[in-house]
């Protein structure tokens, strides 16, 4: 069967775009211009017609590696597709081959994985394929058959398979959120008010029918896979983790659970155990076929090798299939399914097939341990009956209560929460005060629902309630006095505003994407101003959740100064005095600030600064009024403060950090530049280097030296010194590839290292740098989305395309950046970009001898330079 595959698997075809791209290796470079990929494809073929495997696995890697870093690399799903055709056969034909049971189980899941996502693929979407159908349920029956024999293989027969079944009800139990739930969301409350209090309670309500009905739908796929699977050995329970536990699942929501298995006061035998990992198996098989699972979250170790130590090994980022439902990812830190996780980082391998009595053992965390096991016993502490013997479910919630309230280990696990917590807000406590996150969109698990989820969840555990709904925990810390009534009114608040915001980020995209705009999103042909709809909420979100944030602080500096068998007086004196609303200036600023509401921002900032004799903190809002002021071309005004932290900082030169001046500095240059004032930025520019040197940087400072670096080039540009401008944005953009945390600055390099190559009149690899800066700029901020950064890009890309006399999209661009220009500020505040597109826009009218729309561009530039 493979050699009749491979003979007619089509050859590999790849257009290469000569010019560069600059996230591209120059090694894979190389490969793609001297067409290594068909190299690679070809031997891939030769191996497996010689049954060498593995090196026909590795073979179709490398080709992969190389379509995937191509220029428009979407254009060869095609070959992608074939690819994953070919691995699919290649992990058919290894399973055959191993003797291990376990092995041969991974092997076809793996296998079912990528034709699935051949599937996807080859058609975009979600498609009926007569040869993948079939190529996935032959298999299932291969993995049947060895596995629950010959009568296994005529009770798979006997069902028809569900698969068409299990996504029609996925869609439906979608399709309700939307249109029975989402009705009566329709716009959002006045906040802080009786509305405000209805829209939680409506929140937690949806939530329980969605809980009710993804339930319902697992159900279903688990009783389908146990009648296939056949009796079972033992009395067992299948356990919810994660969201589930909390009931805060979505139909997008990855599935995390459990095995409990009974041991009727005697340890599991091996084949028992082996039971419940085959069941486990298929589970994960009907799951893969809702055509829903990444690769990477499957573990193929020729794409994304979790356990290697070099870090290159985990390199394939699937963002075509729409990651929907599908099981934990196998990645070692993740894995909370029953098949757990291999050996990693010094700790022994470990599955979640376990008796009562083992699960309770998750719990013996000694002082010390690392912060995956904190982790983990965390994860059980919480969980919810599924499928099986209730029974079972219902004895583990009760040991483990007796066994965490027993006085003995009270204040362990006291410990533990205490330390899970600190680690939270060490992973998620960033309120995106940076300029860079201004508009941004927010990653809406991370940034949004799990800090606010999963600091509730500590709080009501620390307090020995579990095996509820968050919502429920809130309610029961209110019932006991823990928390006051206004304290437990905005925790469920700022409960129901992450959790509706996560349930409609993932409802709009149709995937688990956690891409939540925070400004709104235009077409050319919007002619008025749309306001984000999310915007009020993320305001109010900030309300509570930075104080629910600075309580938990003030948890754990009681318990750095005091006895941890002293919590009944402590932390409810703490809990209790908290009405988790925060409405003083600087914390709403760095609400308008975060969804770049700049008006509403520099109202609070001003009343903050007035308020405050402190001199860091004063410097923290100057810098922040100067930003806004630079944004909306109030120059004077920015030059003012920066000057004012140039003041303070001579004073106190050990209360002013030295980067808070730098930054002063560079922003000074910055805005001589945005006035054409270049010998006054070259000054600046000698300035900050002079300083720079007689200061002794650490590490930390690398940041604020790219930014200096990447203005350093613009000024370099204007000074006609071309070269040395984009020899330094190069080594910048090589430095930054692939670094997420560093993606603004990545943006912004490339936006000017385009704007160079445009003077230099290297317009093709300027326009080919643009279109990537543009996509990256739809990830930073949503499509076409209202934030200036957008808008210059577009602009660049305009004039680009208008040197290169393609008119009419030129003429697009320039109109689109116009649009958003005019929508990114209210209060007449203007954007300084604006300028140089009205002045494009003026040219393109110059070619269609449009001379009233020329001057009027021009006369309305005129007028807004001299306001700048």
């Amino acid at each position: 069967m493979t050699k009749i595959i491979s003979e007619r698997l089509p050859r590999l075809r790849i257009k290469v775009d000569s010019s560069d791209k600059p996230w591209i290796t120059s090694d894979i470079k190389t490969l793609i211009s001297n067409g290594r990929q068909h190299d690679h494809f070809d031997k891939g073929l030769r191996d497996l017609k010689e049954n060498n495997l593995n090196l026909a696995e590795q073979s179709l890697s490398q080709t992969l590696k190389i379509l995937s870093a191509s220029p428009n690399s979407s254009n060869f799903n095609g070959e992608i597709a074939t690819c994953f055709h070919i691995m699919a056969e290649i992990y058919l034909t290894r399973a055959s081959q191993l003797m291990n049971d376990d092995g041969f189980c991974e092997m076809m899941a793996k296998c079912i994985a990528l034709f699935e996502a051949e599937r996807i693929y080859k058609y975009g979407s979600y498609k009926e394929d007569k040869e993948i159908n079939t190529a996935i349920v032959e298999a299932e029956v291969k993995f049947v058959d060895r596995v629950f024999g010959q009568d296994g293989v005529e009770r798979f027969k006997e069902m028809s398979d569900r698969r068409i079944m299990n996504r029609k009800k996925l869609e439906e139990i979608r399709s309700k959120v939307t249109d029975e739930y989402f009705s009566t969301l329709a716009k959002f409350p006045d906040w802080n008010t009786e509305d405000e209090e209805k829209r939680c309670h409506e929140i937690e309500s949806i939530y329980k029918h969605i809980y009710h009905d993804m339930n319902g739908f697992l159900v279903d796929i688990l009783f389908h896979c146990s009648h296939i699977v056949g009796p079972a050995p033992c009395n067992f329970s299948i356990i919810g983790l994660g969201s589930t536990s909390r009931k805060e699942v979505t139909p997008y929501s990855d599935l995390e659970f459990s095995i409990l298995v009974d041991d009727n006061n005697k340890d599991p035998s091996p084949e028992q155990r082996q039971y419940f990992r085959f069941l486990t198996y298929f589970i994960q098989m009907q799951i893969i076929k809702l055509g829903e699972t990444i690769l990477p979250s499957v573990g193929i170790p020729s794409l994304n090798d979790f356990y290697s130590k070099n870090k290159e090994d985990d390199w394939f980022y699937d963002d075509v299939i729409p990651k929907g439902f599908s099981f934990d990812g196998m990645m070692p830190w993740a894995c909370k399914t029953p098949l757990g996780r291999k050996e990693w980082r010094g700790q022994p391998p470990q599955e979640y097939i376990m008796t009562v009595e083992e699960m309770l053992k998750l719990q013996d965390v000694i002082p010390g341990s690392c912060m995956e096991s904190l982790k983990t016993a965390n994860v059980f502490r919480s969980v919810c009956h599924l499928f099986g013997d209730e029974k079972l479910t219902m004895t583990y919630q009760q040991k483990l209560s007796a066994r965490l309230t027993h006085i003995g280990s009270m204040r362990s696990f006291r410990e533990q929460v205490l330390q899970i917590m600190q680690s939270l807000l060490e992973t998620y406590g960033d309120e995106g005060m940076a300029t860079q996150h201004f508009g941004t969109q927010q990653d809406v698990k991370k940034e949004v629902y799990r800090l606010t989820s999963l600091l509730v969840e500590q709080l009501s555990k620390f307090f020995l309630i579990f095996g509820q709904s968050s919502w429920q925990c809130v309610h029961e810390m209110k019932m006991k006095k823990i928390l006051a009534e206004d304290g437990a009114k905005n925790l469920l608040a700022a409960l129901s505003i992450t959790t509706e915001l996560r349930l409609k980020c993932y409802q709009k995209q149709g995937k688990q994407k956690e891409a939540l705009p925070t400004v709104p999103q235009l077409s050319v042909t919007e002619d008025k101003d749309i306001p984000c709809p999310l915007s009020t909420a993320i305001v109010r979100l900030y309300q509570s959740l930075i104080p629910l944030k600075s309580v938990v602080f003030q948890i754990l500096e009681v318990y750095k100064n005091h006895d941890l068998n002293e919590p009944d007086t402590l932390v409810p004196a703490v809990l209790q005095q908290a009405n988790f609303m925060d409405v003083l200036p600087m914390t709403t600023a760095a609400a308008y600030l975060r969804v770049l509401q700049l008006p509403k921002a520099f109202d609070c900032l001003l009343s903050a600064k007035g308020g405050i004799t402190d001199n860091a903190s004063r410097v923290k809002i100057i810098l922040m009024l100067a930003n806004c002021y630079q944004m909306v071309g109030k120059f004077h005004e920015a030059i003012e403060c920066c000057r004012e932290v140039e003041t303070l900082y001579t004073g106190a030169p050990d209360v002013v950090e030295a980067s808070s001046l730098l930054d002063a500095l560079k922003m000074i240059m910055d805005i001589y530049m945005d006035q054409g004032l270049f010998q006054e930025a070259l000054q600046m520019y000698k300035q900050i280097v002079d300083f720079q040197e007689r200061q002794d940087l650490n590490g930390g400072f690398v940041k604020n030296e790219l930014d200096f670096l990447n203005s350093s080039a613009v000024l370099f540009m204007n000074m006609k010194q071309y070269n040395k401008a984009e020899a330094i944005l190069r080594s910048i953009i090589e430095m930054l590839r692939n670094q997420r945390k560093h993606y603004f600055s990545y943006f912004m390099c490339l936006n000017n290292l385009a704007v160079i190559l445009l003077n230099a009149d290297k317009l093709t690899e300027a326009k080919t740098i643009l279109n990537d800066a543009l996509e990256i700029a739809s990830e930073l901020y949503g499509e076409n989305a209202v934030h200036p950064y957008f808008a210059r890009c577009l602009a660049n890309l305009g004039e680009v395309h208008y040197y290169l006399q393609n008119i009419e999209e030129a003429d697009r661009l320039l109109q689109l950046a116009l649009i958003i220009y005019s929508h990114v500020h209210d209060h007449e505040l203007i954007e300084p970009g604006i300028i140089e597109a009205l002045i494009i826009k003026a040219q393109i009218s110059w070619v269609h001898e449009q001379w009233n729309e020329m001057f009027n561009s021009l006369n309305k530039a005129n007028e807004l330079s001299k306001i700048l």
